[in-house]
């Protein structure tokens, strides 16, 4: 019960590191999706595409961010701890 601060407080900062891993991975092994797409506008200079893909995974940070907080709140207004 008392842990749960804590457990938010983990994800919120582990979460980031984890899309980011995720899109390491994909620029490196497997060669599909948003960091391979990332590496290819980097060859090309297509610099336009590099920044939205590069606007989507900070997009994509910050929602999943607001959304563990969001659930953080609830939790914390529904057992009481401050």
């Amino acid at each position: 019960m008392y842990g749960a601060p804590a457990i938010f407080t983990a994800a919120k900062i582990s979460m980031p590191g984890a899309i980011l891993g995720a899109v390491l991975a994909e620029w490196l092994v497997s060669g599909s999706g948003v960091g391979h797409a990332m590496s290819l506008d980097v060859v090309g200079s297509n610099f336009s595409n590099l920044w939205a893909s590069i606007a989507l995974v900070v997009a994509v940070s910050l929602a999943l961010y607001f959304a563990v907080n969001a659930a953080e709140r609830a939790i914390r207004s529904r057992l009481a701890i401050s």
